[in-house]
């Protein structure tokens, strides 16, 4: 999805961690409580940013080792049966084919696969006409009071690299640009509501008069 928009009354960091990151945050001691209304953080209270960041990532590494292992262990399971099924009808004619040679071809093969899959999502992402966009915004805050907008913040660095991000919060009047890798920027609240983002200039953002003519792709919530 090259373009994105949500606004609601108020937003929950779900939309960013699932139940085994969240999981994962709760079990590495991550402070919970710390946040106020429309998510301040209160008092002296700070956010562990380096311990989330690195929890977030561990896990979604984990996940992504465990997603490639299953297909790679798929793509094994149906070579070997699909190689039995065909020597079963030449057994007379010579002996049954090496197991591992087969395994090996199908590890080997699957991995290929699966860098290749990850490349051509980013080529799409890079090479897209219209920079992928999200513009998320909340007019009363977050959905608990536990919660803190620095965490949002920090979850839209922690995202999909070369997509651009715009949180808002209006409750707070706080407005913030994001990607993955780069330098957060702080933006005048009613231009990060109303205008539309021109991301060729990172440093100083400029607007689009349109967005006619994106990529096909182009969705709106």
């Amino acid at each position: 999805m090259v373009h994105l928009e949500f606004a609601a009354p108020t937003i929950c960091r779900e939309l960013f961690f699932d139940d085994l990151e969240r999981q994962s945050l709760r079990q590495s001691g991550i402070a919970t409580g710390i946040g106020a209304a429309g998510g301040v953080i209160e008092g002296t209270n700070k956010l562990d940013s380096h311990l989330i960041r690195d929890t977030v990532q561990a896990c979604r590494k984990q996940k992504r080792t465990k997603y490639r292992n299953g297909r790679v262990k798929e793509a094994i399971t149906t070579a070997k049966a699909k190689t039995n099924s065909a020597s079963t009808s030449s057994s007379l004619f010579g002996g049954a084919p090496n197991q591992n040679n087969i395994a090996t071809r199908a590890h080997r093969d699957t991995e290929f696969l699966l860098d290749e899959e990850e490349e051509q999502r980013s080529r799409l992402i890079e090479g897209s006409k219209t920079p992928w966009f999200r513009r998320i915004i909340t007019w009363q805050g977050l959905c608990s009071n536990d919660d803190t907008w620095a965490e949002i913040q920090l979850a839209t660095d922690m995202e999909e690299k070369s997509v651009e991000w715009v949180v808002v919060n209006k409750y707070l009047e706080i407005a913030s640009q994001h990607s993955n890798g780069k330098a957060s920027v702080g933006l005048d609240l009613k231009q990060a509501l109303e205008e539309k983002f021109d991301f060729e200039s990172r440093t100083t953002p400029g607007f689009a008069d349109s967005i006619d003519g994106s990529d096909e792709e182009f969705d709106r919530v």
